[in-house]
């Protein structure tokens, strides 16, 4: 797989990671740099996933990575030998910050939501 080619599918992964911060995704990936094993790293994800002692985002993400890495992906990933897996993963995390980035910018630009103004508290109280 050509550099190029590795971007591109980097870049519809990364997309396809909706609310995976690029630290959850760093710390799956760096799983897996470990062991070299794909499969085994999607079963951490899955096993993250269906964790109870987990927080919700970090557990979100888990599930994730393992429906996006597991099942979308995983015909043309599992074709890769390890180092180029790395690699890939790598451009996805990049592309990771670039849309948290974006998606930043995009908040801090829209216009701040219309919320109804809270009535103060009406008479009552002891008496």
């Amino acid at each position: 797989m050509t550099p190029d080619e590795k971007v591109t599918l980097a870049e519809k992964i990364a997309k396809s990671l909706i609310d995976v911060s690029r630290n959850e995704w760093q710390k799956w990936v760096n799983y897996f740099a470990q062991t070299g094993k794909l499969e085994r790293a999607v079963q951490l994800a899955q096993s993250l996933g269906n964790s109870i002692w987990l927080r919700p985002d970090p557990k979100r993400s888990a599930q994730t990575i393992a429906s996006v890495i597991g099942k979308q992906y995983a015909s043309q990933l599992k074709k890769l030998p390890p180092d180029e897996l790395e690699e890939l993963f790598g451009y996805a995390g990049r592309c990771l910050k670039i849309l948290e980035f974006e998606r930043k910018q995009k908040e801090q630009k829209a216009p701040p939501s219309k919320s109804p103004q809270q009535s103060p508290p009406r008479g009552g109280g002891r008496r």
